[in-house]
């Protein structure tokens, strides 16, 4: 097996099941890596399936895959940071958008702002980042949605059906389950598989 840090061909098999590496001596564990690849899978089919329906299909706790798929979700939010400041002179719709989940205990709305670039979307939370916003009205010329049809209203459309199935999230992280809905529908399959791959 390839070491994963350098890919040095020579590794040695060691006798609590760990493999160190002949040439930058580093240490890791085979087993972790072949359940983290099971993990990555799940989460690229999970797009319309329950969380909890998961469990019986992989073998691994339903709290270690939660566990492992928001720290997914939280690298996937910064991929995605990345890539709009990368992208941000290439914006040309903007929208606000309220949300309000159906069963949360929460009685306050969350409001974002959502721009579309090529075809993409990236979504912030409009009450913690109005500086940000603030900076991008001032120095790019944005086209705020006017059209029944436009990327902004089909990610959101989208979002509707893609959140459904979680029954609830907690406020504080919906932020990241948007960003999740941002990625699939952003990227095809193939191309979500290659940024997890190089992410995580």
């Amino acid at each position: 097996m390839d070491c994963i840090y350098c890919q040095n061909k020579t590794t040695y098999l060691l006798s609590d099941g760990i493999r160190k590496c002949s040439q930058c001596r580093r240490k890791f564990s085979p087993k972790k890596i072949a359940r983290e690849k099971v993990l990555v899978s799940l989460f690229l089919s999970a797009s319309k399936i329950p969380v909890t329906a998961l469990d019986d299909k992989s073998g691994i706790n339903i709290n270690t895959i939660k566990k492992h798929f928001m720290i997914i979700r939280k690298k996937i939010a910064l991929f995605l940071d990345r890539e709009f400041e990368r992208n941000i002179a290439k914006i040309d719709e903007y929208d606000e958008h309220i949300y309000c989940q159906k069963n949360s205990k929460s009685t306050k709305n969350c409001r974002f702002i959502s721009f579309s670039f090529e075809d993409k979307i990236y979504t912030l939370l409009l009450q913690e980042n109005i500086e940000q916003k603030n900076r991008l009205e001032n120095f790019y010329k944005m086209i705020k949605v006017k059209k029944d049809s436009s990327t902004i209203t089909d990610f959101w459309n989208y979002f509707k059906v893609f959140i459904a199935k979680h029954r609830g999230v907690a406020r504080e992280n919906l932020i990241y389950y948007i960003k999740e809905a941002e990625f699939r529908y952003n990227y095809s399959k193939k191309e979500q598989k290659e940024i997890l791959d190089n992410i995580l």
